[in-house]
């Protein structure tokens, strides 16, 4: 069985994530000079940051901007490591768990994700997100809404 610990996000989790992206945020990262620095500006802009372990293993981290003080709309973002592949039945249910706890306290919850990502949008629409088109072509918004 494995053993789930989701935990407040730290600094140290950014190194710890960037050496062990999927191929596809791996390739992305590669184009900034200073990838680590990137993630913890997010960590930084973030009103909550998680990260995900799996038997000891780093497998993701996300963080949630609320929009304003004002709404209870967030902004969602994510990064996966290579271990998500060997646990993704375990990454599935967990994540059904946390969005439900986020959709208790947002009504809506948006974000992007890359339009040839087939596995991230099957993913999301497991969650029951929804896809809009924007201005690029290369990126899909997507959203859900509490009911």
């Amino acid at each position: 069985m494995a053993i789930v610990k989701i935990i407040p996000a730290e600094y140290r989790h950014c190194k710890m994530i960037i050496g062990n992206l999927r191929e596809r945020d791996r390739h992305i990262f590669d184009t900034y000079e200073n990838p680590e620095f990137i993630i913890q500006q997010e960590l930084l802009k973030s009103n909550s940051c998680f990260s995900g372990f799996i038997n000891g293993e780093i497998v993701c981290m996300w963080g949630i901007h609320v929009s304003t003080l004002l709404n209870d709309e967030a902004y969602i973002w994510m990064l996966t490591t290579k271990a998500i592949e060997d646990n993704i039945f375990t990454f599935i249910r967990q994540s059904k768990k946390l969005l439900n706890n986020i959709l208790a306290e947002c009504s809506l919850v948006r974000g992007y994700v890359v339009a040839d990502n087939t596995r991230s949008i099957r993913w999301l629409k497991w969650l029951g997100f929804k896809f809009n088109s924007i201005d690029d072509p290369n990126i899909l918004e997507f959203s859900i809404r509490r009911y």
